[in-house]
């Protein structure tokens, strides 16, 4: 089966626990830090007089105590969601892989050692929940960046080329290094597996 069908028939298991995790997740990490920012831009035109409507200090605090509720309360459903499908699909992921070596014969049960099917039964299914609570991240992501550029464009377009390069030029560096750090990953697994096996 490939990965990414692997991973969405992992989320359709309980796809309403992996949207509430993988939504308030994204908009907490991404998009509320972005709130404090536009509201003190709000109240640094009031200042200025160039504001559209009238924004006083009230008006700001009100908004921040708002912001900081919506985060408080949002974090309490994002780790209760996380954490539930995290057990959810660990106990689905583990039963399915105890199942399988249940019907194999008994010779072969296990095709490696029996400390690495115990790293398999411990860090790999933890390794999926992890990758399944930050599948959703990219929407996070999209929308923190266009929102990000729309108001840096608006401010000084030269200045957000100048901004953004860089950006770019790290992701272009992080995605080169991408398959050395994949080896790295699968070479350190097996050393888990053969620690543990000994």
């Amino acid at each position: 089966m490939r990965p990414w069908r692997f991973m969405v028939a992992v989320a359709s298991f309980k796809p309403a626990l992996f949207l509430a995790s993988g939504l308030t997740a994204s908009i907490l990490f991404y998009l509320v830090p972005l709130l404090p920012g536009l509201i003190m831009r709000e109240f640094f035109n009031d200042l200025s007089g160039e504001a559209p409507a009238a924004f006083g200090v009230w008006t700001a605090l009100a908004l921040f105590a708002g912001v900081g509720a919506a985060r408080f309360s949002g974090l309490v459903i994002a780790n209760w969601a996380e954490r539930t499908l995290h057990l959810y699909v660990g106990a689905l992921l583990r039963k399915n892989m105890l199942r399988r070596i249940l019907e194999r014969p008994g010779a072969r049960a296990v095709p490696t050692s029996p400390g690495e099917a115990v790293s398999r039964f411990r860090d790999d299914v933890e390794a999926v929940n992890s990758f399944l609570s930050w599948t959703l991240d990219p929407v996070g992501q999209l929308v923190v960046l266009a929102l990000g550029l729309s108001v840096l464009i608006s401010v000084d377009p030269v200045l957000t080329i100048g901004v953004f390069l860089p950006l770019v030029a790290v992701l272009v560096i992080a995605n080169i290094a991408g398959k050395r750090i994949e080896r790295y990953r699968k070479a350190h697994q097996e050393s888990i597996g053969a620690v543990t096996g000994l």
